[in-house]
C-alpha cells in the first residue's frame, strides 16, 4: 500500500532470484517512533540476488537483510529504525545518516557509489557507537564526515584525488582483526587503531599514497599484542621510498606517550617533523625505514656531575632544564659527546677553542 510514488511494506520481502527492482521503498513501522518496531525481512536464494531502490530510503522498521543478497539504494539513507545485515554487499549513492539508525551489519562491505562528483556526507551515532565492517569508495566518489565510528575490517578508497575528508571524528580500527589495509589518499581528523590481543596487529597502508591526518594518530598496542604500521609494498626497501607509506601530521600534533604504545613503525616518511619523545615501546622495527618519526629535544638537568658525556644529566623534559641550577661549559677531551650507529661513530661534538 502507499501513495502513487512509493510502495510501503509491512511484513516480510522475498526475491526467490534475480533482482527485485523498485522504484521506491518506504518501510515503515505505522508511526515514526523507535519501538515498537515492525520486522522487515529481505532474503533470497541463489546467492547473489540483488535489492536495487532507486531513490531515497526511510527505514523505521527492524529491516534485516538475510542471505548473501546485494543492497543498493541509489539515493540517500536514513531512519530510526534497524538495519541489519550478516553477509550482504551495501552500496549507497547518496547520503548516509546513521544517527538514529542501529547499524548492526559486521561482516559486510558499505560501499559509496555516488553518480555525481557531489560529496556525499556520512552520520553515525553521536556516542561513537557505529561500527562498520569494511567500507569502500568508489572511484570519482567523495565522501565528507564529522562523525567518529569504527571500523573491524578494511578501509578501500579507489578516489585517487582524494575521496574521504573528515572535518571532525575519530576513525577507530578495532581490535578484532590480526591484519587490516588502508587504501587511497584519504584526510582523517584523528585516525586510531587498537589490539588488546596477544598476537600482532598489522597495519598495511597503500605504498606512495598519503595519509592526512588533522587531528592526531594514536595507536594502543600492549606488551604481548604490538601493533605494525607498515606499506603494503610485496617488497618495501629502505632505500626505495617508493615504496614506503606517506603521513602527513602537523608537527604540532603529536599524541601523548599513552596515545602511542607498543607499536612498530616502518617504511613511511612524515612530511613534517615528529617531534615526539616516544615511550620505550614505540621502535622503528626495521633500520633506517622511517623519515622524520623519531624525533627527540633533549635538555640539560645535571643531576650526576657537570661532564655532558654523562647520560644521566640529560632530559627529554623541557621543565628539567628550567629546574637546573646552571649549564656547565663544553671543555674538551673531559666530555665528548659521541653518537653511535650499529657500533659506528657518526658524529662527535667537539669544542671550537
Amino acid at each position: 500500500s502507499g501513495a502513487s510514488d512509493e510502495l510501503c511494506f509491512r511484513g516480510n520481502i522475498v526475491s526467490k532470484s534475480g533482482t527485485a527492482a523498485v522504484k521506491a521503498l518506504t518501510v515503515y513501522a505505522g508511526k515514526a517512533s523507535a519501538s515498537p518496531l515492525d520486522l522487515v525481512k529481505v532474503s533470497g536464494s541463489p546467492s547473489g540476488c540483488a535489492l536495487k531502490i532507486d531513490c531515497n530510503f526511510e527505514n523505521y522498521a527492524d529491516f534485516v537483510i538475510e542471505d548473501s543478497i546485494k543492497f543498493e539504494v541509489s539515493g540517500n539513507f536514513s531512519g530510526n529504525g534497524r538495519f541489519k545485515a550478516s553477509s550482504s554487499e551495501m552500496k549507497f549513492g547518496g547520503n548516509i545518516d546513521f544517527s538514529s539508525t542501529e547499524f548492526d551489519a559486521n561482516g559486510c562491505t558499505l560501499t559509496f557509489a555516488a553518480s555525481d562528483s557531489n560529496p556525499k556526507i556520512f552520520t553515525a551515532k553521536s556516542d561513537g557507537s557505529t561500527q562498520l565492517c569494511n567500507l569502500s569508495i568508489s572511484a570519482g566518489t567523495n565522501v565528507e564526515s564529522s562523525s567518529s565510528f569504527s571500523l573491524s575490517g578494511n578501509w578501500n578508497n579507489e578516489n585517487l584525488a582524494g575521496g574521504f575528508k573528515a572535518s571532525a571524528g575519530t576513525v577507530n580500527f578495532s581490535d578484532s582483526a590480526d591484519s587490516v589495509s588502508v587504501k587511497g589518499n584519504n584526510e582523517f581528523y584523528v585516525l586510531k587503531f587498537e589490539n588488546s590481543g596477544t598476537t600482532v596487529k598489522t597495519v598495511r597502508f597503500d605504498s606512495g599514497k598519503i595519509q592526512k591526518i588533522n587531528g592526531k594518530i594514536i595507536s594502543l598496542g600492549n606488551e604481548s599484542g604490538r601493533i605494525k604500521l607498515t606499506s603494503d609494498a610485496a617488497a618495501p626497501s629502505y632505500s626505495d621510498s617508493s615504496t614506503w607509506w606517506k603521513i602527513d601530521l602537523p608537527s604540532g600534533n603529536v599524541p601523548a606517550q599513552y596515545e602511542f604504545t607498543y607499536t612498530d613503525v616502518e617504511y613511511s616518511e612524515s612530511a613534517n617533523d615528529i617531534a615526539h619523545d616516544w615511550g620505550s615501546s614505540v621502535a622503528e622495527s626495521v633500520e633506517a625505514s622511517t623519515k622524520n618519526w623519531f624525533y627527540r629535544h633533549f635538555y640539560w638537568y645535571g643531576t650526576i656531575d657537570t661532564k655532558w658525556a654523562t647520560p644521566g644529566n640529560w632530559s627529554t623534559n623541557a621543565a628539567s632544564y628550567a629546574a637546573s641550577s646552571f649549564f656547565p661549559p663544553y671543555l674538551r677531551g673531559s666530555s665528548e659527546i659521541t653518537i653511535t650507529k650499529n657500533d659506528t661513530n657518526v658524529l662527535t661534538l667537539e669544542d671550537s677553542e
